[in-house]
């Protein structure tokens, strides 16, 4: 069933993508990913590396996958 909100908010406590002293998760980047782009997510929280990230991920024209990040602790 798909959701028909405006807005699909996820909230886990480790990040999928990091550049806190953590890193990425790579768990999440292959098993959770996935389920965020396939139900649109809109946005995704999480803590654990102790500093504000916002992380911005688009695919490419060929494929791969452009990361920014802006990162202030």
């Amino acid at each position: 069933m798909h959701s028909r909100a405006d807005y699909l908010i996820v909230a886990g406590h480790h990040p999928v993508f990091s550049a806190g002293s953590h890193g990425n998760t790579r768990y999440l980047e292959t098993n959770l990913k996935p389920l965020l782009e396939e139900n649109n997510v809109t946005a995704y929280l999480s803590g654990h590396d102790h500093s504000t990230q916002v992380n911005d991920h688009k695919a490419t024209p060929t494929g791969a996958w452009e990361q920014r990040l802006t990162l202030s602790v």
